[in-house]
């Protein structure tokens, strides 16, 4: 930039340029360096003031470094448009016109918070997770960029300077915005925070240029020129540490995930093969020059390469699995709880006078196998169930970018041998992969948590009471699923709970709570008819929850053991009470409820959980787990003491060591490579054997026979309808009225 400035400044050009083109030209250089000096400093303090201050210095130095790079390239744009006017000198108004512009500017503010709250409930869709967060922040937002143009207008208006109307004051709105919601709404802005960094760079560089008096003072020119030289050098350390320092790069995504994602968006340009993932600045694309290597590619067998960039060549194949369908029924029925959301440590959590929170399951577990160190193989419920019910993992049948064919769940199993199934779920729009295989559906409830903060137990267990009867009745094995929804965010307020307060972790418990009161008739009636005497009960949580850990609410994009570890209870003919200590899986439950059940074994990535309780086999189990909400392709394995995450498209790895408590720890990525490289190639085994040629290959074979039905198309369609009815779509509407009519007396009315 400063030779630019040295050029357009040269003789040669002073002689040829008109009279004082010269020297607006370079006094318009002069503003631009001192704007992305000011604009860079401000939000990189701004940013370094915010949760992730004590990330540490070499991920603080990525932080100004991300943004400096940023900095620089949008200084060249603007640079680009030197001859166009930017901005105009900051005018001094007089005391009274600015007593007015701030009157009139906390008028409008007041007036703008209303409008902008009830147009963001009428546009935020109902299905979004964390709606109640963004339309709190689009209310902020649009109250502080109203007080900005008005404040900006009025003394433009008054002071007779059209000119004056500048763009720092919205930068400087968004910057305090962004710091507000980074800290307020992390689950908002989670995947979008680059794009905030991005708009107050923007905003900042081209408002703070506008200040052209301050430019004018030599020791500010001075100062502009040496700030943007340390800005350009903390660009080219980045730049030269972001790809060799794991630990730092782990912390800097972890912490700063504004900075992080603008650093992905740069990354991207350096993705030489196009195939989406970059092989420079800590990319995981292990050949950048093709495009069938990379880590989305699928592991092809034996032909000498790694083609996904983990675990090697995969010699030989796995033979095909057998059918898993028995040819006979065991007569023994299955009830299987799930609770969304329900964090491990819970269920041996008090009330603040003391008493268990959760008595009613409590005194189930008196009499049931416990085990406490349960894993999920997915922070959220879609892959974790369908992993569940399927007894693969979730890359087995989606790996975030491909879908490649389920294999049979336990609903088609056991239906396939004589049983009922049914299931009464209330996810919103669940994935109707999850639903195969089930003769009756109720997703009715699924309607009252498309905010995802119904609070719906108690109706829950009235429908399982019900339906238990009904099933009973019928004198033939059953396979019914029940779903919880309750805890899952957003956590709210549950009156009459013995949990006092309104902090998040408050209101999750009082949720825990209020899921067990409601289970509470359920789990009375199981005990009342003697069902565990000659039938199975297990209760699951299918992940479970951040209540504030390391400043973050919720799941799914993220693998803390908070997140993964869940409450596990089995009970039942010949399985004996106790807890057991044995590190196992949710996939496990799979071949476990088939043998117990129908005395079928069929091929999973599970191991038979009777192994354990009979004292067998008390080896802790590996695990393995993914993400792929909302692009946050995540992937963790855990063996021994030791658990590694690894995110696919930065490559940014944590390696912890789990404590007896179930704590992670700090990052010990840069202290124990070798630890890391073992661990790696472990979870690169595991990717390989679910991800290769011939399962892709397999799967298309038995696509045809594997299609979803028209009974579970009809589902999601009629949930799909039930949300746009609820958003105001009037069409929707009649088309739920004109199918309540046409399909009276179907097994799927609810």
């Amino acid at each position: 930039m400063s030779g630019m400035i040295g050029t357009i400044t040269s003789p040669s050009i002073r002689a040829a340029a008109p009279p004082g083109l010269v020297s607006r030209i370079s006094a318009r250089a002069e503003h631009l360096l001192a704007g992305a000096f000011a604009a860079w400093l401000s939000i990189s303090v701004q940013t370094l003031l915010g949760p992730g201050r004590a990330a540490g210095p070499a991920a603080a130095l990525f932080v100004v470094g991300t943004l400096g790079l940023a900095t620089c390239v949008l200084t060249a744009v603007v640079a680009l448009l030197v001859f166009i006017p930017i901005g105009a000198s900051v005018p001094r108004p007089s005391a009274r016109t600015l007593l007015f512009a701030c009157a009139a500017s906390a008028a409008t503010g007041a007036l703008s918070v209303f409008v902008a709250s009830v147009l963001a409930e009428a546009l935020v869709p109902l299905g979004l997770d964390v709606r109640d967060a963004v339309v709190r922040m689009t209310a902020t937002a649009m109250r502080i960029f109203a007080a900005a143009i008005v404040f900006a207008a009025v003394i433009a208006g008054m002071e007779r300077k059209a000119s004056a109307f500048a763009l720092w004051p919205f930068g400087v709105a968004l910057v305090a915005f962004r710091a507000a919601a980074a800290g307020d709404f992390s689950l908002a802005l989670a995947g979008r925070a680059a794009h905030y960094d991005l708009a107050c760079l923007v905003l900042l560089l081209v408002g703070f240029s506008s200040l052209g008096r301050l430019a004018t003072l030599p020791h500010v020119r001075t100062v502009a020129r040496a700030g943007f030289a340390l800005l350009v050098a903390c660009c080219l350390a980045t730049l030269a540490l972001v790809g060799t320092r794991a630990g730092a790069r782990s912390a800097f995504e972890e912490s700063f995930p504004g900075p992080a994602g603008i650093l992905g968006l740069i990354r991207g340009f350096f993705d030489f093969d196009g195939d989406g993932f970059p092989g420079v600045l800590g990319g995981t694309d292990c050949d950048d020059w093709d495009e069938t290597v990379g880590p989305a590619a699928i592991e092809i067998i034996g032909n000498g390469r790694d083609d996904n960039c983990i675990g090697g060549d995969l010699p030989t194949a796995a033979p095909d699995p057998p059918d898993p369908l028995p040819t006979a029924t065991s007569g023994t029925s299955v009830i299987l709880v799930t609770i969304d959301a329900w964090r491990a440590e819970t269920l041996a959590a008090r009330t603040d006078e003391g008493d268990p929170l959760m008595p009613n399951l409590k005194s189930f577990a008196r009499s049931a196998a416990v085990f406490s160190r349960a894993y999920a193989q997915a922070p959220y419920t879609d892959l974790s169930m369908r992993s569940f019910l399927t007894g693969r993992y979730p890359m087995d049948f989606d790996d975030g970018t491909h879908f490649f064919g389920q294999e049979p769940s336990l609903a088609e199993v056991l239906k396939g041998a004589g049983y009922v199934t049914s299931c009464l779920q209330q996810v919103w729009l669940l994935s109707p992969y999850a639903l195969l295989g089930f003769d009756r559906i109720d997703t009715e409830l699924a309607a009252e948590n498309a905010d995802f903060n119904g609070i719906t137990s108690h109706k829950m267990t009235a429908k399982a009471l019900r339906e238990l009867a009904a099933l009973e009745a019928r004198g033939r094995p059953f396979f019914l699923w029940i779903h919880y929804f309750d805890p899952h965010s957003t956590h709210v307020l549950i009156s009459g709970a013995p949990v006092v307060g309104t902090s998040e972790r408050s209101r999750y418990l009082q949720e825990i709570w209020f899921t067990d009161h409601s289970l509470g008739p359920l789990l009375a009636a199981i005990a009342g008819s003697r069902f565990t005497e000659r039938g199975y009960v297990v209760i699951a949580g299918d992940h479970g929850e951040l209540i504030g850990e390391k400043g973050r609410v919720g799941h799914a994009l993220w693998m803390d053991e908070e997140v993964l570890r869940v409450p596990l209870l089995v009970r039942g003919p010949g399985v004996p009470s106790g807890t057991f200590g044995t590190r196992i899986r949710l996939v496990d439950m799979y071949p476990t409820i088939l043998a117990l059940a129908a005395g079928a074994r069929a091929a999973t990535d599970g191991r038979d959980l009777s192994d354990v309780w009979s004292g067998r086999d008390t080896r802790d189990r590996d695990v393995f787990a993914m993400t792929s909400y909302r692009g946050s392709r995540l992937r963790a394995a855990i063996s021994g003491s030791w658990k590694l995450v690894e995110n696919v498209a930065s490559g940014a790895t944590w390696l912890f060591r789990i404590d007896a408590s179930g704590r992670e720890g700090d990052n010990l990525i840069d202290d124990h490579p070798a630890d890391a490289r073992r661990m790696r190639d472990l979870l690169g085994r595991r990717w390989d054997l679910s991800m290769n040629d011939a399962v892709v290959r397999r799967k298309l074979r038995l696509l045809p026979r594997r299609m979803l039905p028209d009974a579970i198309t009809k589902v999601w369609e009629r949930d799909v309808s039930r949300l746009e009815c609820q958003r105001g779509d009037d069409a929707a509407c009649r088309r739920i009225e004109a199918a309540a009519r046409g399909d009276r007396g179907s097994n799927l009315d609810n």
